[in-house]
């Protein structure tokens, strides 16, 4: 496997710190990237690479999604996806290609190696908000990342969600929730965008 300190570089938009989302600054995690072609290699800049495609108009089911949760609608152009992506930090909790096809899982590997690389860029970038997309993945991350945290209840649209606020330094701390993945069959940004703007505030 390759170096998990150096594979997959995240993504950090030029307003993550200021003004940020919201005046906060807010992190986006998936869970990993994965191969679709017989012998590719993913270069450690794909994950910069994609949403750049992405604000220039070769749009992703996917991203498109994740930004919807944040605007409430779905961005129309080039403008509107350069303005969101680069409000954010986004980075998937893999670091590695978890190898070829959408239906392909990490190995418990890749999910060790996780933590350290993770830890990380928590500390590098020290996210206020940082939003979970998929709820396995918020289970993973969970109970593997070892931070000083306590539950925080509110209401999600699945009902009564645990949320945590991970207290980093003496001074900071990160609001940590999750969506259901982007990705995953009836997911309606509707639905998740004024949770997710409720969060924000709490951050």
């Amino acid at each position: 496997m390759k170096d998990p300190a150096t594979h997959f570089q995240p993504w950090i938009g030029k307003n993550y710190r200021s003004p940020g989302r919201k005046n906060k600054r807010v992190m986006v995690l998936g869970e990993s990237h994965y191969e679709w072609l017989d012998n590719q290699s993913l270069a450690s800049d794909w994950t910069r690479q994609s949403i750049e495609h992405d604000i220039i108009g070769k749009k992703h089911r996917f991203r498109t999604r994740v930004a919807a949760v944040f605007l409430g609608h779905r961005p129309t152009t080039p403008e509107e996806r350069g303005d969101f992506w680069h409000s954010v930090a986004f980075t998937n909790y893999i670091p590695v290609s978890v190898g070829r096809g959408a239906k392909k899982e990490p190995t418990e590997e890749m999910w060790s190696a996780a933590i350290p690389r993770f830890s990380a860029l928590i500390a590098e970038h020290e996210p206020q908000f940082l939003l979970v997309l998929g709820h396995e993945l918020w289970r993973r991350v969970h109970y593997s990342y070892a931070m000083d945290g306590r539950p925080e209840p509110h209401l999600s649209p699945l009902g009564e969600w645990r949320m945590w606020r991970y207290r980093i330094t003496p001074d900071q701390t990160i609001l940590a929730c999750a969506t259901t993945h982007p990705s995953s069959r009836g997911f309606d940004f509707n639905q998740w965008h004024p949770f997710v703007e409720t969060m924000l505030k709490l951050a």
